[in-house]
């Protein structure tokens, strides 16, 4: 999870929490749920709530369920190479 560049990211944010947490970092998002949900097996339920496409990039949001937990994922990423060529000649 989280790229190094401000045009990319994968970060999850608790929904559970009233301070709405944001985790860029995987190891980070395991230890907000083990601490303080309670929460060691990492499988849950997720739905797709957004998708996005542009000319240079694409996003995607999740919302995720694991064991009542509640989480939003946002994933965007640049799109390269043929991928891009393609969608710069529409």
């Amino acid at each position: 999870m989280g790229k190094t560049k401000a045009d990319e990211w994968n970060t999850f944010i608790c929904l559970t929490c009233e301070e709405r947490p944001e985790f860029p970092e995987a190891d980070k998002l395991k230890e907000h749920l083990t601490t303080v949900h309670n929460i060691t097996e990492f499988q849950g339920n997720r739905q797709m709530t957004m998708h996005l496409d542009g000319e240079d990039f694409f996003q995607t949001n999740y919302e995720w369920d694991i064991q009542g937990v509640k989480l939003a994922q946002a994933i965007r990423c640049k799109r390269r190479g043929l991928d891009k060529k393609i969608w710069s000649q529409q």
